[in-house]
């Protein structure tokens, strides 16, 4: 009898070891946005001289962009790096410097948007300078940022 209360105490031992030693595989909340999708940014940035409004630039682009995994917490969207915290999708401010036909952009950007499996959702303040022709002058637009899932 008291080997098998021993047998007993032991097994009891045992068991709980192992249910205590096993625990749920954590998943990556970020997996979910893995892959192809489908991009459309659409906006506007309208170029000021003195003070006044000469010029707005439509943004209308479609494109397909690859998300993957960046670090720790971060996504890498399009070649831009977002933290994602819950939903939530944040981004260290972008400096552009984009030198065309003569003209000069010079600025930043600043990103925030939200996430869910199959859509996600950016937006974007530009703020900045231009010169080119002898002129030069502020310029600020905004931009929508969204993604589907392909």
């Amino acid at each position: 009898m008291k080997k098998t209360l021993k047998l007993f105490a032991l097994l009891t031992v045992f068991v709980g070891l192992l249910a205590t030693g096993c625990s749920k595989e954590e998943t990556d909340p970020r997996d979910q946005y893995v892959g192809t999708w489908q991009s459309t940014q659409t906006g506007s940035l309208i170029m000021y001289y003195d003070g006044q409004p000469i010029v707005t630039m439509p943004i209308n682009e479609t494109s397909s962009i690859v998300i993957s995994k960046s670090g720790q917490n971060n996504l890498n969207i399009g070649g831009q790096i977002f933290t994602l915290n819950g939903n939530q999708l944040t981004a260290s401010p972008e400096s552009m410097n984009i030198t065309e036909d003569g003209m000069n952009l010079v600025g930043t950007a600043i990103y925030s948007g939200q996430a869910s499996p199959n859509l996600i959702v950016i937006n974007s303040t530009i703020t900045g300078s231009w010169s080119g022709a002898g002129a030069a002058g502020n310029m600020s637009g905004s931009t929508t940022w969204t993604l589907t899932k392909q």
